[in-house]
């Protein structure tokens, strides 16, 4: 699979931001899936090798809560010193709306919010610029031991999970990242719960690109089930097979 996505660049590509981007891009906004990639990328060289891919299939679908965590908190924390300061948490809280504004198909103003994304991501601002002051202050004022939540500079794993669980919207993102591992990597879900929703999207997906022009103009489709078994059921679902078979039963 990973042979398969990277050669799409050509016969000698690498597996590079560019190449995911377009993989993910029914599920990820450009913003979300550049940081996925950048904190999964452990190459120097900027690019996913095979074991990077394996480690974000498996980490994204059959990872634990804490591995989902730990991966997310590091996509915002840019300088890799384990606290997200100020500047890293202005740009999770704006990249989290991107992604809401991507996944909803909405155009609007990228420098305020809507009375609806304020309801729904918990946050008063209505200027997007200051919402990294909103982020340090309910870690620190949280329940979480400010020791854990929160260093001089910004706000560590701790606190962070405590953020994003505050309400559902934030830490949606991780879902998302979930689908691209099931539909575009191919990983088997660890539960059923987790197998039906990613079912759910694909069809969705595909509903969206039929009513597209998209998909008039020869979008790639995901198949549910093999043609081989679709081409034999259809063979055994012909009216004449119908009726030979009622024949036979009588």
């Amino acid at each position: 699979r990973h042979e398969v996505i990277r050669r799409e660049g050509g016969e000698k590509a690498k597996f590079t931001e560019e190449v995911f981007r377009k993989c993910s891009e029914e599920f990820l906004g450009e913003k979300m899936a550049g940081l996925a990639f950048k904190a999964n990328a452990k190459s120097v060289s900027g690019h996913w090798t095979i074991r990077d891919f394996f480690y974000f299939g498996c980490m994204a679908v059959r990872g634990s809560k804490e591995d989902m965590f730990s991966f997310g908190f590091n996509m915002f924390d840019a300088d890799g010193d384990g606290v997200l300061n100020e500047e890293e948490c202005q740009v999770m809280a704006e990249t989290l709306l991107k992604q809401n504004r991507f996944k909803e198909k909405n155009e609007i103003d990228t420098t305020t919010l809507t009375e609806e994304e304020k309801e729904i991501f918990g946050l008063e601002n209505t200027n997007i610029s200051g919402l990294a002051r909103q982020v340090l202050s309910e870690v620190r004022t949280s329940s979480v031991p400010g020791s854990l939540a929160s260093s001089q500079t910004g706000i560590t794993l701790p606190g962070f999970i405590f953020w994003i669980n505050l309400y559902p919207s934030r830490s949606e993102f991780l879902s998302d990242l979930s689908l691209i591992a099931g539909c575009v990597m191919g990983v088997k879900p660890s539960t059923v719960k987790m197998e039906k929703q990613i079912i759910q999207t694909i069809i969705d997906v595909n509903l969206q690109k039929e009513r597209s022009r998209e998909a008039e103009a020869g979008a790639e489709k995901y198949n549910l089930i093999s043609a081989s078994w679709y081409q034999n059921w259809t063979e055994f679902d012909t009216p004449n097979n119908s009726n030979n078979n009622n024949n036979n039963n009588n």
